[in-house]
């Protein structure tokens, strides 16, 4: 199979329509959910690569073992970056590149792969012009709506209330382009600020998308307030909403440049030209194969315990096994024994390896060792093994003297490391041991609700983080009610509710808010601080 273009072999169904843009030849190879061994599928089939690529299937993950032993290079396609960093990361590391749907996570994938990567996003083949005059529909949704979705639901049920607006929950994806082909406006929602793939279904169709204002490269795509049109809260939404449905002729021209933009520069087959752009630019790479052997292991733990990777505990622990001093292989067993329901058996293994001396100075080993003693109620040995972390890393002890505590001092070092939060990850406190600062600290309140200087630190540490407005909420509310003199922790409630289309929500909060300070005497300092965060007024004028 060596014709006259050098021989990629693609992992994935997902492009296989549009193959020729690849400058290759190209065999296409499509393994079920689990870990697949492509080096013996390839020697069973006599097929030599010049190029492997694989893109992320989203649904029960593939991971590729036997990479090690092909000496061409090979490229990951990340689709979901923003929700599986921390699984990508390691399996980011068999590869000699990465590409990213999102712009903000391919550097990290880069760093992870030690190789050039590439921002290469969504794509979508447009359909025929349809006049805005000729559709049924004034404005349309299309994406799932679970449990898993707060938000979504929240953003749904406002447009619900509010417009008329056709939403599909659960359709088969080849329904989709006619849905949107019968629509004008196309209202867009995202998870944690993302590039998503309906931007380009929609527009595709010719709709005009509103979309949320993010820092994620939307400008680099689509101009907005030409193609496209942003909106930052839900409060806004429904402004530009009622703007664009009563202009017909506005929405139409807008959607018409953004369906000829997605023609011109969003069409699939550029996304694989981009892929083809990538692979001459990377070199194969030459880890040990039993550092790949390491990160598969830690790329099949995180996935088993996250539960998008089908498969037995056993078979992903034996993986683990050969790297009995590596920390973080061992925190990952200790983990998934935990997941499984087997937190007995963690701690024996953990007690046992931190009494040989095991790691002492390695906070992620120290916080399973901690907590899963304090989940056996052995307080005090879980604060002497804190003790003995705190001086092996050179950091004082703190003054834990409660399981609280203890969850909170722990999410203090995580957090002075970095390790704020996991996005995408399913952490359940019952099930899952804590890895992040975030989770140490909804553990803390957990034990000690209300406890106002941990209620601060989470809210601060979600800051930053967008699609975390629920958790930002909770913590809010839990704060404004135990301190109500304190009208920036109202305005701030009400901002996060406009954040999480809780528009009357919002509204009703910031009004609190301004009569809390009127009251104390500080109108002026409320008037301030909420026009630094509505630079617009159009808050402020709905109040």
């Amino acid at each position: 199979m060596s014709g006259a273009r050098p021989l990629a072999v693609y992992v994935s169904p997902g492009l296989a329509a549009w193959l020729d843009a690849l400058p290759f030849e190209t065999l296409i190879v499509t393994p079920g959910p689990g870990i697949f061994d492509l080096a013996a599928e390839l020697e069973t089939r006599g097929v030599t690569p010049d190029v492997i690529i694989q893109d992320e299937v989203l649904a029960p993950r593939t991971l590729l073992k036997g990479l090690e032993k092909f000496r061409c290079p090979k490229l990951f396609w990340s689709r979901d970056p923003h929700l599986n960093h921390y699984w990508q990361a390691p399996y980011a590391g068999l590869f000699d590149a990465v590409a990213s749907t999102q712009k903000a996570q391919a550097g990290p994938l880069a760093q992870a792969c030690a190789g050039p990567a590439a921002w290469i996003t969504w794509s979508e083949t447009p359909g025929p012009w349809v006049p805005h005059s000729r559709r049924a529909h004034g404005a349309a949704f299309v994406g799932r709506v679970t449990q898993f979705r707060p938000l979504r639901r929240m953003f749904t049920e406002l447009l619900l209330s509010r417009h008329p607006i056709r939403v599909e929950t659960d359709i088969p994806h080849p329904e989709v382009p006619g849905v949107y082909a019968q629509a004008r406006l196309a209202p867009n929602e995202s998870i944690l600020g993302e590039t998503t793939h309906r931007l380009f279904a929609a527009t595709a169709q010719g709709c005009l998308v509103l979309e949320p204002a993010r820092d994620n490269g939307l400008e680099e795509l689509f101009e907005p307030g030409r193609e496209v049109v942003t909106y930052e809260d839900g409060l806004e939404l429904l402004e530009v909403m009622a703007f664009y449905s009563r202009r017909d002729g506005l929405a139409e021209k807008m959607g018409r440049a953004a369906w000829e933009r997605c023609g011109h520069d969003h069409r699939p087959e550029n996304r694989l030209v981009s892929l083809g752009e990538l692979a001459h630019r990377a070199a194969p790479r030459s880890p040990s194969a039993r550092e790949h052997r390491r990160l598969l292991a830690l790329a099949a733990a995180h996935c088993l315990e996250s539960s998008l990777l089908p498969g037995r505990l056993e078979d992903v622990l034996d993986l683990l096994e050969e790297f009995q001093d590596d920390p973080e292989c061992v925190t990952a067993a200790l983990r998934l024994l935990t997941w499984a329901g087997q937190p007995r058996q963690a701690l024996s293994l953990a007690a046992l390896l931190a009494s040989a001396g095991f790691a002492p100075g390695d906070v992620s080993f120290q916080v399973c060792l901690c907590v899963l003693f304090l989940r056996q109620d052995k307080f005090e040995l879980a604060r002497a093994a804190f003790g003995a972390f705190a001086a092996a890393s050179g950091e004082p002890a703190g003054e834990a003297v409660t399981p609280a505590g203890l969850y909170a001092v722990l999410g203090d070092r995580l957090a002075r490391r970095g390790r704020r939060w996991r996005p995408g990850f399913p952490f359940d406190p019952q099930r899952h041991l804590p890895a992040t600062a975030s989770e140490c600290y909804l553990l803390s309140l957990t034990h000690t609700p209300g406890n106002l200087p941990v209620l601060r630190k989470a809210e601060a540490l979600l800051r930053d983080l967008p699609g975390s407005e629920l958790a930002r909420m909770a913590y809010l509310s839990e704060m404004s009610l135990r301190n109500r003199e304190d009208f920036r922790l109202g305005m701030s409630l009400g901002l996060a509710d406009l954040r999480a289309f809780r528009v009357d929500a919002g509204l009703d909060e910031l009004r609190l808010a301004r009569e809390q300070a009127l009251a104390k005497g500080k109108a002026a300092a409320f008037e301030a601080a909420l026009a630094a965060r509505d630079p617009s007024g159009r808050i402020r004028a709905a109040l």
